[in-house]
């Protein structure tokens, strides 16, 4: 709890999967990772006058009613924030962090890490931006640019009637940023939640994978997705229900992947399981939602989350 508070819900998550024992020896994960804690999120707000303003509308039952002030009032935050200057101690140390980072690119993922997000009860997928930043640009995409973007996405219409709608305090919701190396393009990308959908109180895992870069998170795209079963009876086996329909329907995936992506699951379930959550659930009913990719053969884990469904 105190990390998340710190750190918010993304950041924390993702530090936990550094810790989880054997992992690397089945995947990557974001490479020269760090977070922003939100403290630098509550000055920036504090010093642009967003802070001030978002107490005034929390505070104002006649714009909390009325959608079309509100929206107005929430793009006024977002401007503040965009476009007050970033501490100049803070952009100075995060460029240090980007270059000093072994196998550095110069484009970094700034990624939102709310304390309102990827928590337990609330997972706030898709609410809030993610931004490249390329170290060294004096235009268009530079790392202040995505900073600064990603925190005013805290204040984005549907970020905050979402909110609203789950009883969370908006007075306390904050900004930290994870950020890592850029991803690039991936050959896969898909979400794996780690316990059977379909059938309770019986180990599986559940994939849905789609290729290149056509999301099966967001739910925008008509292209049907790879989706299966995964369990163990000496030797992985799957369960297929679809495959992708861009990819001739057959498998995105080799034996070789599918391995390591089952065994990578099984140590985050365990990990997650036994040393970070209250053990209400019993192990096979537990829940994870896990995000990952498949580039240049390789799996690569790229964030986890409690599984809210």
């Amino acid at each position: 709890k105190r990390h998340l508070t710190a750190y918010g819900g993304k950041a924390t998550n993702t530090a936990q999967l550094f810790k989880v024992s054997r992992l690397r020896k089945y995947c990557q994960l974001p490479e020269n990772a760090f977070a922003i804690p939100l403290v630098y999120y509550v000055r920036h707000a504090q010093q642009s006058g967003a802070l001030k303003l978002i107490n005034q509308l929390l505070n104002d039952s006649n714009i909390l009613s009325n959608k079309d002030l509100l929206k107005r009032k929430l793009k006024k935050v977002r401007q503040l924030i965009r476009q007050s200057p970033l501490d100049k101690e803070l952009l100075k140390e995060v460029n240090f962090i980007c270059k000093a980072g072994r196998n550095a690119s110069n484009r970094f993922r700034f990624r939102s890490s709310t304390n309102a997000e990827d928590i337990a009860g609330f997972n706030g997928a898709g609410l809030y931006n993610s931004c490249t930043g390329i170290v060294g640009a004096d235009s268009g995409k530079t790392i202040e640019r995505a900073i600064k973007k990603v925190w005013a996405s805290t204040w984005t219409e549907r970020a905050f009637r979402e909110r609203q709608y789950f009883g969370i305090n908006q007075r306390r919701v904050g900004m930290g940023i994870l950020v890592h190396n850029a991803f690039g393009d991936e050959d896969v990308n898909g979400v794996a939640i780690t316990k059977n959908l379909y059938r309770k109180n019986y180990e599986a895992y559940t994939i849905n994978a789609q290729k290149g870069e056509v999301s099966v998170v967001d739910g925008k795209d008509t292209a049907v997705a790879e989706l299966f079963l995964m369990h163990n009876e000496g030797e992985v086996i799957v369960n297929s229900i679809t495959y992708s329909s861009l990819n001739n329907n057959r498998s995105l995936f080799n034996k070789q992947q599918l391995k390591k992506l089952y065994e990578a699951l099984y140590l985050i379930k365990r990990h997650f399981y036994y040393k970070t959550y209250d053990r209400t659930k019993g192990y096979y009913n537990f829940g994870l939602d896990v995000e990952f990719k498949i580039k240049d053969g390789a799996l690569i884990i790229k964030q986890v989350r409690p599984f809210s469904g």
